[in-house]
This record gives structure tokens, C-alpha cells and sequence, in this order.
């Protein structure tokens, strides 16, 4: 993009000043210093949570947002969930579109009866007129 003020000049974006490794382990030690009773109840809670985090993810994914859900996937077959949350994909047409396409479907199905009876109609005057003589 252009300009739109000869007289300015566009601002440039100043970078920060990269961090030694040095200045990394101090601004490190300064955060850890703050804490350190912190991180060491974190620490103390995992190790004694971990021997139960097997029965934790099974009842996550029974019982994931609602205790009902769970009741709900014994009760209902995946085939008739899978065909709610298909219907509920669908967008459905408004009534001026649905008089249309109605309409069209049966000027559809008289113009093939109309087909169907006169290549029926033909073929029957056709085999009679050969087998007959």
C-alpha cells in the first residue's frame, strides 16, 4: 500500500533486544525463588494423584458433560443418534422454495407416466402386429 502523506515517514517496528543465556537464568531463578513451596505442593499432588488418573479418565468418558449421556448411549443405538445429528446438519427449505420444487417433482412424474404409456402403448400395437401375423 502506498502513502497516502508524502511528508510522513512509516514506523518501524523495533525488535527486542535478544537475552543472553546469562540473563535467561537469572530472570529463571528470580520467577523459581518467588514460589518455591508452590511448585513443591504441585509436585507432591501429581505423584499421589497418579495411581488414580486410570479411574479418572474412565469416569471422564462416561460421564463427559452430562450423568444422562451416559444413560442416553445404552438406551439409544448409534444408528438413531447418528441420524439426530444428521437432521439437525440439515437446512431445510422455506415454503416458497418447497411449492417449487413440488410442483416441478410432479410435472416430473406426469411427463414419464406420459413417456411410459406411449412407448407401452407402441410396443403393444408393434408385438401384436407380429405375433398376430
Amino acid at each position: 500500500m502506498a502513502n497516502t502523506e508524502p511528508n510522513k515517514k512509516t514506523k518501524r517496528r523495533l525488535k527486542a533486544p535478544t537475552q543472553t543465556v546469562r540473563e535467561k537464568a537469572q530472570k529463571a531463578q528470580a520467577d523459581s525463588s518467588s514460589a518455591p513451596k508452590a511448585r513443591r505442593l504441585r509436585t507432591a499432588a501429581s505423584k499421589t494423584r497418579r495411581p488414580f488418573a486410570p479411574v479418572g479418565r474412565v469416569l471422564k468418558k462416561i460421564f463427559y458433560r452430562q450423568p444422562f449421556k451416559f444413560i442416553g448411549r445404552i438406551l439409544w443405538p448409534r444408528f438413531v443418534r447418528n441420524s439426530y445429528k444428521e437432521l439437525r446438519l440439515v437446512t431445510w427449505p422455506d415454503a416458497r422454495q418447497t411449492t417449487r420444487l413440488t410442483i416441478a417433482v410432479l410435472i416430473f412424474a406426469v411427463i414419464f407416466g406420459v413417456l411410459i404409456g406411449a412407448v407401452d402403448y407402441v410396443l403393444d400395437k408393434v408385438f401384436k402386429a407380429i405375433i398376430l401375423n
